[in-house]
């Protein structure tokens, strides 16, 4: 199936500066917006105590959070699951409360509603602490993998490309997330490092496809081979981002509240990702493999 016509002739390096100078300032932007709103840690990273209840009859949040306000405790988040009378009660730093506790107040709140409890997650603080510096880790790893990995398979002018590209794609999906104060879990670190691996393929078909032309058409110059290159894959490209944007979707709109922050961050990571594979991923391939050539030429003179 071909979404675009075969033998395009897009001219995408001709505007490189152009899309690189945008992802710097968006680049900068998210970090300015990390630095000043921060991440909203979910009871993951923060330590505390998330409840989910179920009624037997309609009540809102409204409902919900006047009872807790009342026993002191109306700073924890209040949430409606989608089509059920089930809320989600989530409690930072919740070491004085106790479950018996909330529920005791919800049943005398509410005492012709059956009150029931559905599930239970708790984190400690220093297990928060602890898992907020192994997902910082685990992103990090996973980049210096994927340096080394290009690096074996391609050579010095592409591997710095793509761990730039995919630095790209998580700096800018953690300020939108950031912007938006999403719930910031460990179902988004997972997320997270699926948009890793999501442009990293990406990249590497486009990557492919570069070496492939290179080798096939010596006499063309870099940045026309890239364009040839983009070019070749372009249909591909698009209907695998769409067909993952649109499955992604569907989890925004119907997975529920627990899967919204995951669902969210992979359709971030998949707009953004398609965008680096194509506009800066191979830039840089440019910018590098010129970096090089006059290191080389320095190098000669002395």
């Amino acid at each position: 199936m071909e979404f675009i016509k075969p033998n395009t002739r897009f001219q995408f390096m001709a505007r490189k500066d152009l899309f690189f100078r945008g992802s710097l300032i968006l680049i900068a932007i998210s970090i300015v917006l990390l630095a000043v709103r921060g991440l909203n840690y979910s009871i993951d990273f923060k330590g505390g105590m998330e409840l989910q209840y179920q009624f037997s009859s309609n009540l809102s949040v409204g409902d919900i959070r006047s009872v807790l306000k009342k026993h002191g405790a109306g700073t924890a988040v209040v949430q409606k699951i989608q089509g059920e009378n089930e809320f989600m009660l989530a409690f930072e730093q919740a070491e004085d409360l106790k479950k018996e506790t909330i529920t005791n107040w919800l049943s005398t709140a509410f005492p012709m509603d059956g009150v029931r409890l559905r599930k239970v997650d708790s984190v400690g603080p220093k297990v928060g602490s602890d898992l907020k510096k192994a997902a910082v880790l685990s992103i990090i790893y996973a980049l210096f993998l994927i340096l080394g990995y290009i690096w074996f398979r391609f050579d010095l002018v592409f591997s710095p490309a793509a761990v730039a590209a995919l630095v790209h794609d998580v700096v800018i999906t953690l300020g939108i997330l950031s912007l938006f104060q999403v719930s910031f879990s460990l179902s988004v670190i997972a997320a997270i490092l699926t948009i890793v691996g999501y442009s990293l393929n990406d990249t590497i078909v486009v990557f492919d496809r570069i070496r492939d032309n290179l080798a096939e058409f010596g006499k063309l110059t870099l940045e026309k081979t890239i364009d040839r290159s983009i070019n070749e894959c372009l249909s591909r490209t698009i209907l695998t981002s769409l067909t993952t944007f649109f499955v992604v979707l569907m989890l925004i709109f119907f997975g529920g509240p627990a899967l919204h922050p995951f669902a969210l961050t992979l359709s971030i990571g998949v707009v953004v990702g398609t965008y680096s594979s194509i506009f800066i991923a191979s830039p840089m391939a440019i910018y590098a493999e010129r970096w090089l050539t006059r290191r080389k030429e320095v190098k000669r003179r002395q």
